[in-house]
């Protein structure tokens, strides 16, 4: 499917995609970026470490 797409402004994320619908009329669930802000940059941490041990993420 096409989901997880995001919804940015100036640049900035603001949310990404959860559920949306393929019609105008219909309805899109997004979440809010920053309340995830620390999981993302401890998880892009944790990226940077496993590359550093010649472990990449596919």
């Amino acid at each position: 499917g096409d989901s997880g797409g995001p919804i940015i402004c100036n640049g900035i994320i603001y949310g990404l995609l959860s559920v949306g619908q393929c019609d105008i009329d219909g309805a899109s669930l997004y979440t809010t970026v920053s309340k995830y802000r620390d999981w993302i940059q401890k998880t892009i941490e944790t990226c940077d470490e496993a590359e550093d041990q010649g472990l990449y993420w596919v």
